[in-house]
């Protein structure tokens, strides 16, 4: 029995932002942190474990196509909506990501930060966490229900975090190698993320 499905949730935590508009910006590539699942009830959350992992190289490559589209997506919306020259980039590999990972910068996280603004001749940079959040496992782990967390942050060129802001998508209900689904998790992410990033940026005078 599925307790809830919950709607989408926008949080806007912190905006000291004066002017995007105009601003060259680095935009890196979402990096996805890794899946969270149920371990409760034990023999449910189990079996639908299990699943998730048989299924796990065809919805690795829905994530991968689905990031892409996802990427371009958001960087293109932000060029368009603030008249912004925008470069995409990657964030360098490191350490396994997690939501805060940009909210909570630690000092390597900073100084790549920096220097990909330097590099890149940029005001501000753009930094974008996603997570597939299993919220509620069915019985016998026939279904469970998941749901898309994002992390935003923006950061001027000196490293400062200037804009924080999360959201998570509405829950969907299905198998643990439903790959329809899991796509649509990414999809929903993209829109929600693109509207976080406008809630975001709006200017403070």
């Amino acid at each position: 029995m599925f307790m809830s499905c919950a709607t989408t949730q926008y949080q806007v935590e912190k905006n000291s932002i004066k002017e995007l508009a105009g601003q060259k910006t680095v935009f890196l590539d979402v990096i996805m942190a890794p899946r969270k699942l149920k371990v409760m009830p034990l023999i449910d959350a189990g079996i639908y474990n299990s699943i998730v992992n048989k299924a796990e190289p065809e919805l690795s490559r829905v994530e991968k196509r689905k990031l892409s589209s996802m990427n371009s997506e958001l960087s293109e919306m932000y060029a368009d909506s603030y008249n912004a020259e925008v470069v995409r980039a990657v964030f360098p590999a490191g350490q396994t990501p997690a939501l805060k990972s940009f909210s909570n910068a630690d000092e390597y996280t900073t100084a790549q930060l920096v220097k990909l603004c330097g590099d890149n001749k940029a005001e501000f940079i753009v930094t974008t966490v996603g997570q597939i959040q299993c919220t509620d496992v069915g019985a016998f782990g026939i279904r469970a229900a998941n749901r898309m967390n994002m992390s935003v942050c923006i950061f001027d060129k000196s490293g400062q975090l200037i804009a924080q802001g999360k959201v998570n998508t509405k829950e969907r209900i299905a198998g643990g190698d439903d790959t329809a689904v899991y796509g649509l998790l990414f999809d929903e992410g993209a829109t929600h993320c693109s509207t976080l990033l406008q809630r975001l940026a709006v200017s403070k005078k």
